[in-house]
């Protein structure tokens, strides 16, 4: 969830999240027309030992501001053991890959976060005209995006370099 919600003390955590779903959605859009589906599986917690992953940190931190120890480390484990079942959020993820879902959010306990980030994003936008030039170069961005969603091409076509036209198929 880090990919929409950002946490304290995880900027660069959240950030390469952040990156991650910017390339999935772009990558959707790219391969929509080979007709290869991508999905962003955004889980929250997930009962796992992944908390024991700073232990694996290199020697030479030992003595630095990231050194962990044990002690602190199995501090987290309660937390983890409250997460969801990995096999729960398995399936959900076949589920939405089968259904070709661009978001696969596997918790439901984020939701009203989730809305609350949209409302302010919606809300920052200026109530003002908007400039007819502008608006035309936007319309011909999502029409590009609809394209690429509806048309289909086969390999032939990505190793010719030819454009793709939209009756073709895989």
């Amino acid at each position: 969830m880090a990919s929409f919600l950002p946490g304290p003390q995880a900027g660069i955590y959240t950030a390469s999240k952040f990156a991650v779903r910017g390339l999935t959605e772009c990558l959707r859009d790219n391969l929509a027309p080979c007709n290869i589906g991508v999905s962003l599986m955004t889980p929250a917690l997930v009962t796992t030992n992944a908390y024991e992953s700073a232990l694996g940190r290199p020697a030479k931190y030992a003595n630095t501001a990231v050194s962990v120890t044990r002690e602190a480390v199995e501090q987290m484990k309660p937390i983890f053991d409250a997460g969801m079942d990995p096999v729960e959020v398995g399936e959900k993820t076949l589920r939405g890959i089968k259904r070709n879902d661009l978001y696969i959010i596997t918790h439901p306990e984020n939701k009203d976060e989730v809305r609350e980030l949209c409302e302010a994003i919606l809300a920052a936008f200026p109530n003002e005209p908007i400039d007819p030039r502008r608006e035309a170069i936007e319309e011909m961005r999502r029409q590009a995006k609809r394209d690429a969603r509806t048309r289909k091409i086969g390999i032939a076509d990505l190793l010719s370099g030819d454009q793709p036209k939209r009756s073709r198929s895989v």
